[in-house]
């Protein structure tokens, strides 16, 4: 456990947000939902395998009685009991998991969860821990691919519900824009509900980079700026020797039942004690640093970075988030960024108008997703990475 947190034990157990074996997730700062059907099967199946093995402990004892066994040999009996015990219950879950494919997000040795297609879109194979699969093949020759790094507002429609064709990074391919010499505009939807730009860095470096993105799409700073316990990047980290210890210890199901049960505990602690929630998740300057060093992937691997504003419904998730923006546009302006300026113009409407784009404060309806894949367009359009292609007007016929 020191090993996969980095720092102490205490702060590996506080850092929320390791979500996996959720049906369902909502990250609210680092916490996550408490309620597991996978943990509940996992205590039910501990409970039936633990009465089990005391009845077993029990018979031999009489036998280690009336056989006079030694001290070694019953040591080793006592062992082995022990050892059934955590094997059982490892294969019970292991059999449960195989037989109810329906998890939302799985863990990840690198991000801590990835996502799994909704039970509605299993015929989508899970890649590599993305919802979108589209394009993970190698990129085609006349095409221009745009990689979408966020968090649930740039992949969900309904909220917590995995988008699909509905979210802006495919409306932006619907509509009269080619690349910068006229190629096909394609997109990957890699954001993931509850990231960070710190995830999103990492989930870049590991996996982004493979599908040789012309153009990469940062649409972070509502969660980097949530309270938590401890921030991301204690826990985090794509160390290699971390790396594979997790690899290894994910693959048991009765790791992660255990690591769930003591985060819901500190999750209950911190509802009991929102003042532990002292730090944001990513301060302000980790967030520069995690631009300044996607920018940096960008000129050693080929693809330029644009930064996206992100968009709110209520004003005082505005207000809660303007330090990111700012700080959004002094990297910009360090690093020679596109900036894709959304939250200004949305903001700029009234609330009905607003109310009609939005689900919640921070999600969007398939209108506001289709509104924000006109801005992207058009902001790329005067940054000169996209170009308005006039033989393709009839591809979407929806106003901005």
């Amino acid at each position: 456990m020191l090993l996969l947190a980095d720092q102490s034990l205490q702060e590996f157990l506080q850092v929320q947000g390791l979500h996996a074996l959720l049906p369902h997730l909502y990250v609210t700062g680092n916490r996550p939902d408490p309620s597991s059907d996978s943990v509940s099967f996992g205590l039910a199946s501990a409970l039936v395998l633990l009465l089990c093995a005391l009845l077993a402990s029990l018979r031999l004892k009489r036998r280690e009685r009336v056989a006079n066994w030694s001290s070694c040999r019953a040591r080793a009996w006592r062992l082995a009991v022990v050892l059934g015990f955590f094997v059982a219950w490892e294969a019970s879950l292991q059999i449960w998991s195989a037989q109810n494919p329906f998890e939302t997000y799985v863990a990840d040795p690198v991000t801590f969860w990835a996502g799994r297609p909704m039970p509605s879109q299993l015929s989508v194979q899970r890649l590599a821990g993305l919802f979108d699969t589209d394009h993970s093949s190698a990129r085609a020759a006349g095409r221009y691919r745009i990689m979408f790094l966020g968090d649930s507002q740039a992949i969900s429609v309904q909220p917590h519900r995995y988008g699909g064709p509905r979210t802006y990074p495919k409306f932006l391919t619907a509509l009269e824009y080619g690349g910068p010499d006229g190629e096909i505009v394609e997109s990957v939807n890699a954001a993931i509900s509850g990231y960070t730009s710190w995830q999103g860095l990492l989930l870049l470096r590991n996996l982004g980079l493979g599908y040789h993105p012309d153009l990469v799409v940062a649409a972070f700073g509502y969660h980097d700026s949530a309270q938590a316990m401890s921030a991301d990047s204690q826990v985090m980290t794509d160390d290699p020797r971390i790396h594979r210890l997790r690899t290894l210890l994910f693959r048991s199901r009765v790791y992660l039942v255990i690591r769930k049960l003591a985060l819901r505990r500190q999750s209950a602690a911190a509802d009991r004690d929102p003042g532990s929630l002292k730090v944001p998740r990513v301060s302000v300057p980790e967030y520069e640093a995690n631009l300044r060093a996607m920018a940096e992937l960008g000129r050693r691997h080929g693809f330029r970075l644009a930064v996206l504003l992100e968009p709110f419904r209520d004003a005082h998730v505005g207000v809660a988030t303007r330090k990111y923006r700012e700080a959004a546009r002094r990297v910009a302006d360090q690093e020679s960024l596109v900036v894709l300026d959304v939250f200004t113009p949305l903001a700029a409407l009234g609330p009905a108008e607003r109310e009609a784009l939005f689900d919640d404060d921070i999600h969007l309806k398939a209108a506001g997703h289709r509104r924000v894949a006109h801005l992207v367009a058009e902001e790329l359009a005067a940054a000169g990475v996209l170009r308005r292609d006039s033989s393709e007007e009839g591809h979407d016929s929806a106003s901005p």
